[in-house]
């Protein structure tokens, strides 16, 4: 990926870089992008329907000028440009007119190619324009994308350091943030504030409580003051600074085409996906952080955030924004649950529905389907979500009854760095933000949720379910001691969420079992704590000692010696840890040993130690 990086005009730095031929399958996942729809169009020019048809990918990196004005390098050193092609397609058509059919952001480049066909007097050898799924206005997904890194490809997650990387200089990637436009059309704020920043930095004073302007967005997206860093190899919890020239070549560009007003002559339609969830903006939050050294123990903060959905949108677009004149609003909520497939932004060209649309718009057809309708859907009253978030380090994996899976996969390649996922439940989502992991789906209950430790510290588990885009039930799971061999599992139903089966050593056998709670509960946490010492395969001696202190702390607790524990354990288990010097361990255990279990006892969730 970072052969593919820009300059910081926005050209490519790799001049081997070329455009190959359109998408058919996922070479990773062996999902069918454009392989059906590819089908469908070699079928109606084999029929006679259309004369004939050609695909023209491009390099989504570059700005829509580049792409439409420059044309696209090809393997043999050529240039492909649009206009000339399509023109060469015009000579062969019985009408002397083409259509054009576009996915995503082929929607912004034909309105650009548009746009110039119609600045040369050429606007009217288009017959027809077809936009499925594109973010004419821009998404917000691409705000934490690209300040932060995440997954960026369909069905493997990229390191969060090389997806900003490759965003940074990518004019591409600014065409896509929420233009100024897209706030006169959607009233969620594409940002908001908690009030747990007062203190922390000085977000609250400088953008208020909330963005959802266009001059606040520029502002926060170009700023270089609080949790701010110019280099995407830092650590992804600053917030990248953007580029205030590619910035500005956006606006502008967006200020020409997000008005344009398209010739009469040409028949446009919009495809519009909805009913999935999907990012409409980001809330940032202080979040506590507890670290070790030797015996001391302290608590930090550190800047988080966490995506803001709404139902209305395709999981990458937010409705509003891809809708045009004539739209056809596909509720791809209903249609996954009774296709039993799982239909989203990517492959929505997969869909016999999606192709129906645009075969019958070709021929001139009326479009008449179950799923489909002229006016944007209402969310269904009884239309059940659920999304669960675990936070810190583990892995999460979701499996319905019938066995199909949502999460992360083995990645067959050894040498990759990429880690692959899976979305085989209907309707479900897998997307990471760091340490965050966040799983949802609907009406697909029960599941059973399965989590694997990567790694050492603390895990929350959140399961939300939601009705009409409202939470109406939240269940949480808070600071519960994790080491790379923990497994735990819930069993979420339509009724009630299980209690947290906890195997901390891995050899099926439960050690612990924990009942859902907002709040911290120190003699569960305690004796979790226990299951962590055993996985450790101490010495006799060390293992008694420690145990001895954990069942000391928690006979305290019940008999109301300890009045706040939250507190009080790290300071009397802590004395498990070095001398006054800290030259050895009271109990002779070894410096790595205390100073994973100061980890634990000091990952507890309250303010002050």
């Amino acid at each position: 990926m970072r052969d593919l990086y820009l300059d910081t005009l926005g050209k490519s730095l790799n001049g081997s870089v070329y455009t190959k031929e359109v998408i058919s399958e996922v070479n990773i996942t062996g999902e069918n992008i454009y392989k059906s729809f590819i089908s469908d169009m070699d079928s109606l020019a084999s029929a006679g329907t259309i004369k004939a048809w050609k695909p023209l990918p491009y390099d989504w990196r570059l700005s829509l000028s580049d792409i439409v004005d420059n044309g696209a390098l090809q393997k043999d050193g050529t240039i492909q440009n649009m206009i000339a092609e399509i023109e060469k397609l015009v000579v062969s058509s019985q009408t002397g007119k083409v259509s054009i059919v576009t996915h995503s952001k082929g929607g912004l480049v034909a309105k650009y190619l548009v746009k110039s066909l119609e600045a040369q007097g050429k606007a009217g050898i288009i017959d027809k324009l077809i936009m499925v799924a594109a973010p004419q206005l821009g998404t917000p997904k691409s705000i934490p994308d690209m300040l932060h890194g995440t997954q960026f490809g369909k069905g493997f997650v990229m390191s969060q350091k090389t997806s900003r990387g490759l965003s940074l200089n990518m004019p591409g990637a600014y065409q896509l943030l929420p233009t100024r436009e897209y706030f006169n059309k959607v009233a969620t704020p594409v940002i908001q504030l908690d009030q747990s920043l007062v203190g922390y930095n000085n977000f609250i004073n400088s953008f208020g409580n909330q963005i959802a302007d266009y001059p606040t967005l520029k502002r926060f997206l170009l700023d270089t003051t609080d949790n701010r860093t110019s280099d995407p190899d830092s650590t992804v919890d600053d917030i990248l600074t953007l580029s205030p020239n590619l910035m500005r070549n956006a606006d502008t560009l967006h200020s020409s085409i997000d008005s344009y007003v398209f010739p009469g002559n040409i028949g446009v339609s919009s495809i519009v996906g909805w009913g999935l969830d999907t990012i409409a903006g980001v809330t940032y939050y202080a979040k506590d952080i507890y670290t070790c050294l030797i015996n001391i123990c302290s608590i930090k903060q550190k800047l988080a955030f966490k995506p803001v959905k709404v139902l209305e949108g395709d999981e990458t677009v937010v409705s509003k924004s891809a809708v045009a004149s004539m739209p056809y609003y596909i509720n791809l909520s209903a249609h996954n649950k009774a296709t039993n497939s799982q239909v989203n932004h990517s492959n929505i060209l997969f869909a016999t529905t999606t192709r129906g649309i645009v075969i019958n718009l070709i021929k001139d057809i009326s479009v008449n389907s179950p799923y489909v309708s002229n006016v944007e859907p209402v969310p269904d009253a009884n239309d059940t979500r659920t999304r669960i978030s675990v936070h810190s380090p583990v892995a999460i994996h979701v499996y319905d009854s019938a066995g199909r899976h949502t999460g992360l996969i083995a990645n067959k390649n050894p040498t990759s760095d990429l880690r692959l996922y899976e979305a085989k439940i209907p309707n479900s989502y897998y997307e990471e933000y760091g340490d965050d992991k966040y799983v949802g789906f609907s009406n697909t209950l029960p599941v059973t949720v399965k989590i694997q430790g990567t790694g050492t510290g603390t895990f929350t588990l959140n399961v939300e379910e939601v009705k009409a885009g409202v939470v109406i039930k939240k269940t949480s799971y808070a600071e519960i001691p994790v080491i790379p061999n923990t497994k735990a599992e819930i069993v979420v139903s339509a009724t009630s969420t299980t209690a947290l089966l906890v195997d901390h050593n891995g050899d099926g056998i439960n050690d612990f079992t924990l009942s859902p709670g907002e709040t911290f509960n120190a003699t569960s946490y305690l004796e979790s704590l226990r299951s962590i010492v055993r996985s450790f395969k101490l010495r006799p001696r060390e293992e008694s000692a420690i145990m001895a202190r954990i069942g000391g702390t928690i006979r305290m607790i019940k008999v109301g010696m300890i009045k706040n524990p939250e507190q009080r354990i790290a300071t009397y288990l802590g004395g498990l840890g070095y001398d006054a010097s800290g030259a050895q361990s009271t109990v002779g255990l070894t410096p790595a040993t205390v100073t994973s279990l100061l980890v634990y006892v000091s990952g507890v969730q309250f303010k002050k130690l």
